[in-house]
């Protein structure tokens, strides 16, 4: 039978450094603004940037996929902790 290789490497410094100051600007718009178009519209535009750019440096698809998770958990963070907080 063939092995499965599960040694995937990431490239933590280009996600994190991609990744963080988009995820922080969705993360602000989350906790600061109450029109919901704007709010999901500024997390789909985060994420389509931060793969973008990141597939731009490097094209593995493991890099891409986790910038764009960054981003959505950051987003789900914010707005757990805004919920949490107006209660």
């Amino acid at each position: 039978m063939g092995e499965v290789s599960k040694n995937i490497e990431y490239d933590w410094n280009l996600i994190l450094s991609r990744s963080i100051p988009i995820a922080a600007a969705v993360g602000l718009v989350f906790y600061y603004s109450d029109k919901k178009l704007f709010v999901w519209g500024s997390l789909a535009a985060g994420i389509i940037v931060s793969g973008l750019i990141t597939y731009s440096k490097d094209s593995r698809k493991q890099n891409v996929f986790t910038s764009s998770a960054l981003v959505i958990l950051v987003a789900v963070a914010v707005l757990i902790m805004k919920k949490l907080w107006t209660i």
